[in-house]
């Protein structure tokens, strides 16, 4: 299966633009043959710390509207990430746009320690599974990933593929200074993906991995997106940047060589 991953500057203020830019880079990632491609969490909304600040979107297709389109005609599953209404709060979600129209939605069913207090748990871990060219593709988003109930539903699902849009918030102070990057952060970039492909060989199931970058409106990130094969050889890895300067949108298409069970 050939597949993409993309990692782009989500804005706070103006979820359109944001539609917009996944619409461009699905289809740069079509034209090269891709079939699907990963988005990071909250890409089509940014993920705001203060409430106030937080934008939403609907989870019914109507809100993706654009993206129906763009997968439809370049016959690409788009999995971007954004974050929904919840009560009197907020649900962190992934819609998976298939080219036949239909829109499939994981909810993050787990919220951490560090994580806004507006953002909540969705109740019911179960993955929202699809087979694409004869891999079954299970999501599981950020600080989910690895957490026991959530394990227990990839293990019902059982994926041939995961799906793991994560995030990674950094302060002012770790940005690199006059635009040079810092040596120990790309050593640290380099060190997540080693331990994920170790991980990932462990489990015998590839992964792709999506982190937003640059400047939403009210947090820096990073960026450090990767895939990995189901032997922990690392396909594709756009490192992570702490220079604003390079912190660009960009996609890397790649070959999953593996052959589903």
């Amino acid at each position: 299966m050939r597949a993409a991953i993309a990692h782009m500057t989500p804005r706070l203020d103006d979820t359109a633009a944001n539609i917009a830019k996944v619409c461009d880079l699905s289809g740069a990632a079509a034209r090269d043959g891709a079939r699907l491609i990963l988005f990071p969490e909250g890409c089509l909304t940014g993920n705001a710390f203060p409430p106030v600040r937080q934008p939403a979107l609907d989870a019914v297709p109507d809100s993706f509207a654009p993206l129906i389109e763009t997968a439809r005609r370049g016959g690409i599953v788009i999995c971007a990430g954004f974050v929904a209404p919840f009560g009197d709060r907020f649900n962190v979600a992934h819609a998976i746009v298939l080219p036949d129209g239909r829109v499939l939605f994981q909810r993050k069913a787990a919220c951490v320690n560090g994580e806004p207090a507006h953002l909540t748990a969705w109740p019911d871990p179960a993955r929202a599974v699809f087979t694409l060219d004869g891999f079954r593709v299970a999501i599981a988003i950020c600080s989910e990933y690895g957490l026991p109930h959530v394990e227990t539903a990839l293990a019902t699902a059982r994926p041939a593929v995961i799906l793991h849009p994560s995030a990674g918030r950094m302060t002012p102070d770790e940005l690199a200074p006059h635009g040079a990057r810092s040596g120990g952060f790309h050593a640290q970039c380099r060190r997540v993906v080693e331990l994920a492909a170790a991980e990932v060989k462990s489990r015998g199931v590839p992964k792709l991995s999506a982190n937003p970058i640059g400047f939403d409106g009210h947090t820096w990130w990073p960026g450090n997106s990767y895939a990995v094969g189901a032997d922990g050889v690392v396909l594709a890895w756009i490192p992570g940047e702490n220079d604003p300067a390079r912190m660009k949108p960009a996609v890397s298409v790649f070959d999953l060589p593996e052959k589903p069970s």
